[in-house]
């Protein structure tokens, strides 16, 4: 109680943030995990749990990792503002199809979310240093894939700090995808099953069901529709990608959320294929924006990765 006491500034800012949060997210707790973060995903609206074929599929829909898994090593981070200088930072990595098979491990996780700008001050109102908050989730990736079919999940552990309060949890994604003709996928998942509990008090875990259906002509164009729902009620989300040339895409997206409509536009730039590369790798870069909603601000989203083969 002396340090709520203490901070107690503090902790209604930590709490009205959350509570925006809450509403731009569409959550119960643990907020930050319905963050999305890569930014090809997000700039197609969200309309991705169908599609799910690279770093994003961590996020939409963990059947992607095994189905799209391939020979090669992908390393990318992601980076994702948000408001009241909230922002997350998300690190993944999918292996090899060669590797790790025994076990049907396919790649790993690492999500961090803070909040920057939490002022501590004394029950007299004056200012008495700054509050740390952070929240970290790693994860491993396993699944399997079969000839038209795949299926996947996520396990994470949680941990969150809040100056010297502390929590832990456990949450668990699932999903499915079924290449049902060349052309046209299905997908569906449930993300965020778990439990999370801060200093002996129970946490409700944002839980999210999806899903998905995607129109796709490799490297010509792609169409996706997402059907979301949670806690607070059902979305829709629509997305569409062309490519101007192999290597460079465009993409834009639209979902609906209580707030209004939400807008998205981004593109992707890629080098050549590791395959037909001097030094055997691919760079891979993402970015979007995306604006409108209750809040009506402008978010701002960029990656970048490696796709490489160790010999």
């Amino acid at each position: 109680m002396t340090f709520i006491k203490k901070h107690y500034k503090s902790f209604i800012y930590l709490f009205l943030l959350m509570t925006l949060l809450n509403t731009a997210s569409y959550a119960d707790g643990k907020q930050y995990l319905r963050l999305p973060v890569f930014a090809r995903a997000e700039s197609m609206g969200g309309a991705y749990t169908a599609i799910a074929e690279d770093a994003g599929a961590f996020f939409y829909n963990p059947a992607g990792v095994a189905r799209y898994q391939g020979e090669n090593f992908l390393v990318s981070s992601a980076y994702a503002d948000w408001v009241e200088g909230a922002k997350k930072i998300s690190t993944v990595v999918i292996l090899p199809d060669d590797f790790g098979d025994h076990i049907f491990l396919r790649g790993a996780s690492l999500d961090y979310f803070t909040v920057s700008g939490l002022k501590a001050y004394d029950e007299y109102g004056n200012r008495d240093g700054d509050i740390s908050y952070y929240d970290l989730a790693v994860g491993l990736n396993f699944g399997k894939k079969f000839d038209s079919f795949a299926v996947g999940t996520n396990l994470k552990l949680l941990l969150e700090k809040l100056d010297d309060y502390s929590g832990t949890g456990f949450s668990a994604d699932l999903g499915a995808l079924y290449m049902a003709t060349e052309e046209i996928q299905l997908g569906a998942s449930l993300n965020n099953l778990g439990t999370f509990t801060l200093e002996e008090i129970d946490v409700d875990m944002p839980t999210t069901y999806r899903i998905g259906a995607a129109y796709k002509i490799p490297e010509f164009f792609t169409l996706g529709l997402d059907l979301e729902n949670n806690s607070k009620g059902s979305n829709i989300h629509l997305g569409s990608e062309v490519y101007v040339i192999e290597e460079l895409s465009v993409q834009a997206g639209w979902k609906s959320t209580q707030g209004g409509g939400v807008y998205s536009l981004g593109t992707s730039l890629s080098t050549e294929h590791p395959e037909l590369s001097n030094w055997g790798g691919q760079i891979l870069v993402n970015y979007s924006f995306s604006g409108g909603g209750n809040l009506d601000t402008i978010n701002h989203r960029i990656d970048a990765g490696v796709r490489f083969r160790i010999h």
